[in-house]
This record gives C-alpha cells, structure tokens and sequence, in this order.
C-alpha cells in the first residue's frame, strides 16, 4: 500500500481549472476540480495548503523563513473547505516592504521576496515544500495526512498564469513521487508526541 499523500487541486475559475487540468493530466491520480463541486464541499481533508499570513492569522504561531509549518486545525476546522485536521502553510521567503500604488492612488504595503523568481519556480518550490513537510510529518505522525488540498484561489494562483504555474506543481509532483516512499515511525518523536498540538516546520 502506498505511503503518499491524495492530492487534490480545487478552483472555481474556468481558466485555472483547464489550464492544471491540461498540465496534470498525465500524472495520474490528482484530482483537479472545482471548488463549488458538492464532492469537495462535502468532502473532509486531512489538510488543506494555505496562505503562511492567513494560517498564522488563524491558528496561532509565528512563521519562520523558508520552513512550511503543519498546525492543529482545532475548532476552526469547520471555517475552511475540506474540514482539515491539519493546515500546511507556504513559506515565506525573506523580503523588502514596499508601498504599491493601484490605478486608483490607493497605497498598500507589500513584501516584495528579495530572490525573484518566475511563477513557475514559486509554484514548483510551493508544491516541492509543502509535500516534502508532509512526508516527513507522517513519518513521526503515522497516517495523520493521508488527503491534502491545495485550494488554488485561497492560495493565490492567477488565472493568467494558470498553465506556467501548473507546469511547476506538475514538475514538483513528478519528482517527488520518484523519491523513495516515507517510513513510518512506530515512536513518534518527544517534542511531535501528540499530533493535536503539532506545529511543525519543514525545509524548502
């Protein structure tokens, strides 16, 4: 039986939805589909990807450069599609505040990363990081993330990037499934030993 994570890949606009759909067709086993469909709005996921300022803003914690963290869902579980156990943030990556202004005059604050990289890099270093994390998750967690989501439209995907983004994630996921399939520890470490107050970080 194998070890690997479900992946599930979820969006409600039509550009995003063909564009992954095309680009991870020959893959195999992910599922790409739309977020208002009845069988993602129903379903429970043992984690869902979000945003690292959105998760900590949730669920507590302070995010660490270039690490994805694994936090508790808890009680709030019920506010996300999926009814996670568990949440997997993104990394945040190093970078410079800097005031944009729209078309409009309106000025907001944005963190520009100090490493520029193209859409198809964030996306492939995004899904590389966060299915890594997993693995090594489930190693001191056996079988505690089993199911996850990426929830493209929470997380930031642009309907004009669709196919360069996609192409990312499909690289990471091809890559990550020639790696050799995670162990599962039979005494999960001290410091992990109850996966209800798990907060864990994982390299990049």
């Amino acid at each position: 039986m194998t070890n690997r994570t479900r992946i599930t890949i979820a969006d409600s606009r039509d550009a995003v939805l063909h564009g992954w759909t095309d680009a991870l067709r020959k893959t195999g086993s992910i599922h790409v589909v739309s977020r208002h469909d009845d069988g993602v709005k129903n379903a429970h996921f043992d984690a869902i990807v979000l945003p690292v300022a959105l998760a900590h803003e949730k669920f507590g914690g302070k995010p660490v450069f270039e690490r994805v963290q694994i936090l508790d869902a808890g009680s709030q579980s019920h506010a996300f599609i999926g009814n996670p156990n568990f949440v997997v943030t993104t990394v945040p990556y190093p970078g410079n505040l800097e005031i944009v202004v729209d078309a409009e005059g309106k000025r907001t604050l944005k963190i520009v990363p100090k490493t520029q990289r193209s859409l198809k890099d964030i996306s492939y270093l995004l899904f590389k990081s966060v299915l890594r994390a997993i693995d090594e998750f489930n190693t001191s967690h056996p079988d505690s993330i089993k199911t996850v989501l990426f929830d493209l439209e929470v997380i930031g995907f642009a309907p004009e990037a669709a196919a360069e983004e996609a192409e990312g994630a499909r690289t990471a996921i091809t890559e990550h499934r020639l790696l050799p399939e995670p162990a599962s520890s039979s005494a999960p470490a001290a410091e992990e030993s109850d996966p209800s107050t798990a907060r864990r970080g994982a390299g990049s």
